[in-house]
């Protein structure tokens, strides 16, 4: 079969499975199945593929059609312009982190004697490396309570030469070694089952995500109480706390700074969509 055959074949198969994005879908499976930019689908439209590479794209359709992320099926996801190794032990980076990252990057551009930032439940490392990338001065402290999530974050590491800056280990949320941190931020699980399920209506693909990474106990709130609860332990005076949010949960944020940092201010921003994202935390 030709490239151009191959598209028409993943358009249809696509589309008869209800995803909305079936050609561009289509068109990133066949390039990373031939290993080639996408530019050149379109290049050589009649290029041909072997057989073995047939076998694997068909592989592949067949996967996406059943609403496996494609991001798990090229092994890949762009964040912050950076390019992440990802799989099922991680979450998918997605543009509403990206506004978390931007509210740190415009703290420590301010700030720029708090050189210490602790990245609670680092995943894919798509956090902490973006702000080493954008902050050459800064060290970062990874943790996470999966293994294979920090060998994933790991392997970000070393593809940006970040394996000396960035510090990960196995933690429930916070590092077992006594030290405090200028900054912590956190894209902790916040969603309550009751979320979780209708999310999953309008996009199944999330069934393949870590559910421990996306759904906390009490209304989504069990982690980002724990994280808000302790967080002055952990921080260096005058430090800051950044976590995101559900866009429901501000007034939950709001009752639990007032009772365990009673001395703090407290603010939110929000995403694209004009829905609460952050809750942006400095300590006096």
């Amino acid at each position: 079969m030709t490239v151009s055959d191959c598209l028409r074949l993943a358009g249809k198969k696509l589309k008869d499975a209800r995803i909305s994005t079936y050609q561009l879908d289509g068109e990133i499976l066949l390039a990373h199945t031939v290993k080639c930019e996408r530019s050149l689908l379109f290049a050589h439209p009649e290029m041909a593929l072997n057989a073995l590479q047939h076998k694997r794209f068909q592989s592949l359709l067949q996967k996406r059609s059943h609403r496996i992320p494609i991001a798990y099926l090229v092994g890949h996801k762009e964040f912050f312009n950076l390019d992440f190794d990802v799989g099922p032990s991680v979450l998918i980076p997605r543009p509403d982190t990206e506004i978390l990252v931007d509210c740190l990057n415009n703290y420590l551009s301010h700030n720029a004697e708090k050189v210490t930032v602790l990245d609670i439940g680092t995943g894919s490392g798509c956090i902490a490396i973006s702000l080493a990338h954008s902050h050459p001065s800064i060290r970062v402290f990874g943790t996470d309570s999966s293994l294979r999530a920090l060998s994933i974050a790991r392997r970000n590491c070393k593809k940006y030469g970040f394996s000396k800056r960035i510090s990960l280990s196995k933690a429930n949320l916070y590092p077992g070694f006594p030290k405090r941190f200028d900054c912590i931020v956190s894209n902790p699980p916040y969603l309550s089952s009751k979320e979780y399920t209708t999310a999953l209506k309008n996009y199944p693909e999330l069934r393949f995500e870590p559910k421990g990474a996306l759904i906390a106990k009490e209304n989504g709130l069990t982690v980002l109480h724990r994280i808000i609860q302790i967080c002055a332990l952990h921080l260096s005076p005058n430090g800051a706390l950044f976590l995101e949010i559900g866009s429901g949960q501000r007034h939950s944020i709001q009752e639990m700074v007032k009772k365990y940092l009673p001395h703090s201010t407290l603010a939110f921003h929000k995403d694209l969509a004009g829905r609460t994202r952050v809750a942006d935390i400095r300590i006096k």
